[in-house]
């Protein structure tokens, strides 16, 4: 029995180690985020996956527990040494929302990039965060892309409006509890700058290239370290501060990154 302790993005990192777990013990329940249970219940049919908000007054039987961050403690050091790889893609978005998104969408005329510009609220949340006009100060004004906000609080759609550069759009998704829909609009960017949140990890899970941008002053120990990022988000690049608060550079240069993916695409 697995449960759960974190935000959203934790759990999907943590869940990059069932398919180690699956292939040792055939009987697993899962408590976790409501939101993700739909999502895993399809990658892992045999598993059961309760809402870890909302339990049953008397828990299913099992012989082990432990929290799901757990799992890295105890898979990670052996995966490392052996330079264990974990199948790509970790999420796949639900096919009929991945279609009928795909429909809305249509014909592609520019290519599509997914950004989030806020982490969290608290100290640490402040540190990773920086605001819709510095996220998009990297990316050159001749540029002809679609932004795709999935920033996911009350603010985004304020910041939009004062930004007044037309690339920059809503998602058309509620972007905190419709991760179905988020996961499905994903598969159809070309890539995603964001900072250290959970869309990071959404868009390194569905092996869309992700330009994740981080603090210097914080240890951020699954992008930071190389060999730790490379396991677990081979997709996604980091782009780390060398001042902390300054993201002016980190920008330019994700942005840069995103820019040559497009070129190669043309």
């Amino acid at each position: 029995f697995l449960w759960g302790e974190q935000g959203v993005g934790d759990e999907i990192m943590f869940s990059m180690f069932f398919e180690h777990l699956a292939s040792r013990v055939k009987h697993v329940i899962v408590a976790l985020d409501r939101r993700l249970v739909s999502v895993f219940e399809k990658r892992y049919p045999v598993w059961q996956f309760l809402d870890r908000h909302n339990m049953p007054e008397t828990l299913p039987q099992s012989d082990f527990s432990l929290p799901l961050g757990d799992l890295m403690v105890q898979f990670l050091p052996e995966m490392l040494r052996t330079n264990h790889r974990i199948s790509q893609p970790i999420l796949d978005p639900d096919a009929q929302r991945l279609n009928d998104i795909s429909n809305i969408l249509e014909v592609k005329t520019r290519p599509r990039v997914a950004i989030s510009w806020r982490g969290g609220a608290g100290v640490n949340g402040l540190i990773r965060s920086m605001t819709l006009a510095e996220i998009m100060a990297g990316l050159p004004s001749d540029i002809d892309v679609d932004v795709i906000s999935l920033q996911y609080d009350d603010e985004a759609e304020k910041d939009i409006v004062e930004l007044e550069d037309r690339r920059v759009e809503l998602s058309g998704l509620d972007n905190r509890w419709d991760l179905e829909g988020v996961f499905a609009l994903l598969r159809c960017c070309d890539a995603v700058v964001t900072v250290d949140n959970a869309v990071a990890h959404f868009g390194a899970a569905l092996g869309v290239p992700t330009a994740v941008l981080l603090p210097a002053s914080q240890l951020q120990f699954r992008w930071k370290k190389t060999a730790m990022k490379n396991l677990l988000f081979p997709s996604a690049e980091v782009f780390v501060q060398k001042r902390p608060s300054d993201w002016a550079e980190p920008v330019v240069a994700a942005w840069q990154m995103v820019s040559a993916l497009i070129a190669q695409e043309k």
